[in-house]
Parts: C-alpha cells; structure tokens; sequence
C-alpha cells in the first residue's frame, strides 16, 4: 500500500539530499544534474560493480524526479488529446523517458543487491540496505502506476489494437506493447 504523504516523501528527499553531501561547500552554483545522462563509457555490469552509497541515493533522487517528471507528461498529453491536438512528438518523449526509467531501476536494484552482498565493504548496515529497499520499492510502485496510466491513454490502446495511429509502428517508432510490463521483473505484479 502507498501510505507515505506528499509532505513525508518532501522532507525523506531534502533528507536524501543532505545525505548525499550536497552542501555547496565549493562555493560555485551549479545546474541540477540531467536526470536522462548516462555513463555510457561504462558497461551495465561495470555500472553494478561500481557502487558507491551515496551517489545511489543521488542515482534513486533522479529516478524520482524522472518518475515525476513521466507522469507530468502523461497528463499534458491528456491535455493535448482532449484539445484535439497533435500528442507525437510528446509521445515520443513519454516513451523514451519511460524505457530510461527502467534502466535505472533495474540498475537501483542491481546495485543495492550488490551492496547488500558485502555491507563491510560498502560501510552500510541492514537498517539502511532496508530503508532503501523500501525507497526503491516506492519508486518501483509509483512508475507502475504511472505506467499504467500510460497505456490508459487513448493512444495507447489504439496502438496495442493497431487502429487509427497517427505514427504507425515501425522499427523506428516501436510504440508500447500490452506486455512491456512483462519485460522487466520490477514492474510485474
């Protein structure tokens, strides 16, 4: 069940970010970091290897904000259909920012496994390998209410039926399938 309120995740996220070490100390402003950059230099399994607890919790943060930022843009897509305009391109986006969100949940577990493998060697205790599972499962329960909303959509479900899509699929432009939720363990059941 989801009991956590709007102001109780506010304050566990100002929580996360004081943890994170985000104090300012260099005394340069900087812009928030892109929610959609990637180490791409780096392997999926050489990303698992390299964990390291805080930027986790900077990596977790992220996922949120790109969670929230999905279902923002769900709903101007609702917007857009109601007002009879054009949703592609905004389509494209929703698509596109939703597989990004399941790499980095799938990359949250995957690392938050590995710590919890050797706790010594990540300098983390049980208590906190548990509250974070509960963030990430959270998140997990959270993208899939979003995702459901989007295969809610008109579109969508015009797109699964193959009747009247704007943007055919194509290789290029795959559309959502009614199984993509069985394509990644954390957003089954």
């Amino acid at each position: 069940t989801h009991t956590t309120s709007h102001s109780q995740r506010e304050r566990e996220r100002e929580r996360m970010r004081a943890a994170s070490g985000s104090s300012g100390a260099s005394g340069s402003a900087s812009a928030p970091p892109d929610p959609f950059l990637v180490d791409s230099s780096m392997s999926y399994s050489a990303q698992v290897k390299v964990v390291d607890p805080r930027s986790w919790m900077r990596t977790l943060e992220r996922a949120r904000e790109l969670c929230d930022a999905l279902n923002v843009a769900v709903s101007q897509k609702t917007t857009l259909r109601a007002e009879g305009k054009d949703d592609s391109r905004l389509s494209t986006e929703i698509r596109s920012r939703e597989h990004f969100l399941l790499r980095q949940l799938d990359l949250l577990q995957a690392q938050l496994a590995e710590m919890a493998r050797d706790m010594n060697k990540y300098k983390i205790t049980q208590a906190e390998v548990s509250r974070r599972k509960g963030l990430l499962q959270e998140l997990v329960a959270d993208t899939k209410r979003v995702r459901d909303r989007i295969s809610s959509t008109p579109s969508a479900a015009r797109a699964r039926l193959g009747i009247g899509n704007k943007a055919p699929a194509s290789p290029s432009n795959p559309g959502l399938s009614a199984d993509d939720s069985d394509s990644n363990p954390l957003m089954s059941a």
